[in-house]
């Protein structure tokens, strides 16, 4: 593993072209897992994870990469909060966009810490400033609060604030309450332009979408 990589503090440099495709939110997680995701070897598990989104491609140095989830219909099935794998006998976790609809928090930390080996490697994405999205939707993360939880299990090599208070205004222009009402297409547009011109001012503040952490397992 390689920890000497360079990963900025503040990630804001992505495309007009991703924001069309996905949310503000997703394209500064990929940015981040695309910097991060090479560092990490073995078999990488994926927990969380959606079948028809693939995150596999920023793992590019992994052996292998499982994409596992607590619904029965998942061939891999994981329950974060315990977890079937034996003490130490993992490689590296990749948990993206899913904590917060995790209710037992503590606990899912308390896994990926006896499950990962010494040396493995755990990315992880939370939000901080994101709209409630689904039915099961319990928390948002500050930075203290991460290293919380992950402290004294992990040496954290960095800590990336995704977005800051303009693109963060953009999210939730972009993403109206309730999809495909009257309201949806004409304040996607807003929150598209917004970005647009303003976005080259976004600077790293203490209003970010959320977090990007790439640790280590003691």
């Amino acid at each position: 593993m390689n920890t000497n990589f360079v990963c900025p503090p503040f990630i804001s440099e992505v495309t007009a072209s991703q924001f069309r495709r996905e949310s503000f939110f997703r394209a500064y997680q990929d940015r981040f897992l695309d910097i991060v995701g090479p560092n990490c070897r073995g078999r990488v598990v994926e927990i969380g994870g959606e079948l028809h989104y693939n995150l596999g491609r920023f793992f590019p140095n992994a052996d292998s990469f499982e994409v596992t989830n607590v619904a029965r219909d998942f061939t891999s099935f994981l329950d974060a909060t315990d977890m079937h794998f034996e003490d130490g006998s993992q490689d590296a976790f990749l948990c993206a966009s899913v904590l917060q609809h995790v209710r037992n928090v503590p606990a899912a930390f308390s896994e990926m810490a006896r499950t990962l080996r010494p040396g493995g490697t755990l990315v992880l994405v939370v939000p901080l400033l994101y709209p409630l999205h689904d039915e099961v939707d319990y928390w948002r993360f500050t930075d203290q609060v991460i290293k919380a939880h992950l402290e004294p299990d992990f040496e954290i090599l960095t800590m990336t604030r995704l977005g800051g208070r303009i693109s963060t205004l953009a999210q939730f222009l972009q993403r109206p309450v309730g999809k495909w009402n009257r309201r949806y297409l004409p304040m996607k547009l807003i929150g598209l332009m917004f970005s647009a011109i303003f976005g080259r001012f976004d600077q790293p503040d203490d209003s970010p979408l959320g977090f990007g952490v790439f640790a280590v397992r003691k």
